[in-house]
């Protein structure tokens, strides 16, 4: 009787152990710096609140592609020289899934070598003092068939077909 229960036993551990769990989606990661101190605090502040906004209405909608939305963010003190540093640690200690720009060019450009360097797509939204870059067609906010060709992220391909 007691190899009856261990081998029943044994099988329930091993039907555990392969059985899939159901689990919830993923949440897609959105990381940016923002200017919640410092001069330009009030359009962080502001800014900020309307991502998060954003970010409720997405989910309340049953997410981005399916997946819930978490936002991933840092104060960037509206000091240019932290910026680098944010989307550093965003990519690297957060693994956020898609990384989007804070307002202020000044803000912006800081942050354009961190995602080149760690080959991700970066979405920024002021393309104003961004011309030299190349980043973008800036008269269709779009990737070159080039730029498309570099990007390895299977989501932000997948967003790009959009």
């Amino acid at each position: 009787m007691k190899r009856f229960w261990r081998a029943l036993f044994a099988t329930a551990a091993l039907l555990a152990s392969v059985t899939p769990v159901a689990r919830a989606a993923e949440p897609i990661t959105i990381g940016f710096s923002m200017e919640l101190t410092g001069p330009l605090a009030v359009v962080g502040k502001t800014g900020l609140l309307a991502m998060q906004i954003w970010a409720e209405d997405v989910n309340a909608r049953g997410g981005l592609l399916g997946r819930p939305v978490r936002l991933v963010f840092y104060d960037d003190q509206s000091n240019s020289s932290l910026v680098p540093g944010i989307y550093t640690k965003l990519i690297d200690i957060d693994k956020v899934t898609l990384l989007i720009s804070s307002y202020g060019t000044n803000l912006v450009v800081p942050a354009i070598p961190v995602a080149i360097a760690k080959n991700r797509l970066f979405y920024f939204g002021s393309y104003e003092g961004l011309r030299h870059l190349q980043a973008v067609d800036l008269n269709s906010g779009t990737l070159s068939d080039a730029q498309r060709a570099g990007v390895t992220d299977p989501l932000s391909q997948r967003l790009l077909q959009y």
